[in-house]
């Protein structure tokens, strides 16, 4: 079948695009418009958004869940929890051959959190752009069953990327604690994003990516305090 004439076109020939061919061939103006409405109502494209800043635009709110298969968030898709105390809660399932892996990260090796199993012990590392490197882990290794691990980020306040105190707990039970000198004023990164599961970009901590969890996430919870970051 012989080329059509919008199909000659090559950008090292037209390397500006300033060959209008829509004015040219306008029949296949009209039938790549109609090809695009028909994908776009299929997957419910529409109403298109022009906005650009509302779109960059975190989500609102204090209370967010995630589950298993939630991942790869960019930077306007997660929540603001920089400047202000939070708590992960992770509700998950060991199996009887333990289990390892990421539950949630943000960010990556340039810095980042991450909420992790490694040789079965829950752990927890903030990591300040490769300055400063905390972790706080377990003593031991989770036993198979239901568990409910939840890290408790103390925010000190007195301005934007002050520092806090990080506790892991573990069923209920305190089983380290950590002190972060200083924390993340607005975002980690525009790349490596927030997952849920496994950490799918470079590593925030001490494992090798993606480090997928093995056991079973029923849930994970993040309760972002309302104090400013101003305050204290």
């Amino acid at each position: 079948m012989a080329a059509q004439p919008w199909e000659l076109y090559h950008l090292s020939e037209d390397y500006s695009e300033a060959d209008d061919l829509a004015k040219r061939y306008p029949e296949k103006v009209t039938q790549m418009q109609s090809l695009f409405d028909e994908e776009a109502r299929k997957n419910q494209v529409y109403p298109l958004d022009p906005r650009f800043g509302g779109r960059q635009a975190r989500p609102a709110g204090k209370h967010f869940t995630y589950y298993t298969g939630t991942g790869r968030l960019y930077f306007s898709l997660t929540p603001a929890y920089e400047n202000h105390s939070h708590t992960i809660t992770a509700t998950i399932d060991v199996p009887k051959e333990g289990a390892n892996g990421v539950l949630l990260a943000d960010g990556g090796y340039g810095g980042g959190f991450s909420l992790f199993l490694k040789d079965g012990k829950p752990a927890y590392t903030y990591n300040y752009f490769g300055r400063e490197i905390t972790t706080v882990t377990a003593p031991e290794a989770l036993p198979a069953g239901p568990a409910t691990i939840v890290l408790k980020f103390a925010y000190d306040g007195g301005g934007v990327g002050k520092g806090a105190t990080a506790t892991l707990l573990v069923n209920g039970r305190a089983v380290g604690e950590a002190r972060i000198p200083n924390t993340v004023p607005m975002g980690f990164s525009f790349e490596d994003t927030f997952d849920v599961g496994e950490d799918s970009a470079s590593p925030v901590g001490d494992y090798e990516s993606p480090f997928p969890f093995t056991g079973t996430i029923r849930r994970i919870d993040l309760d972002i305090a309302p104090d400013a970051a101003t305050s204290r």
